[in-house]
């Protein structure tokens, strides 16, 4: 049986801030009503050392959200198997409708990806 090598290739907290930071694409994995994994490809905003999504209230990954919060999010990175590395999360999403703070994240995502928002 081989050696767990997992030691050598871990992570420090500021590895994994950075990466995230420097990444572009998050896969969200939400549960469907019949237990099935659901997953997208998202683009995302940090705000304040978390992770936002913006999303459609009337999406699936918003459906299964509501019926069952359990979320997990991988970002990962590489084209070869000696380079993939990767952070996977997983936790309780939250659906937050507050008008300012959908706002805030979408000026958030917008900005990661497309430059400055203007009105």
């Amino acid at each position: 049986m081989g050696q767990n090598e997992r030691k050598k290739i871990v992570m420090t907290d500021d590895e994994i801030v950075e990466f995230i930071d420097r990444s572009r694409t998050a896969t969200m994995a939400t549960v469907l009503a019949d237990g099935r994994p659901h997953l997208v490809a998202m683009w995302y905003a940090v705000l304040d050392g978390e992770i936002w999504f913006e999303t459609k209230a009337k999406s699936q990954k918003a459906v299964n959200l509501r019926r069952d919060p359990t979320i997990t999010v991988m970002i990962e990175d590489g084209d070869t198997y000696g380079t993939l590395r990767g952070v996977s999360i997983d936790g309780t999403a939250e659906i937050v409708e507050d008008p300012d703070t959908c706002l805030r994240v979408g000026i958030s995502v917008w900005e990661r990806y497309t430059g400055p928002y203007t009105d």
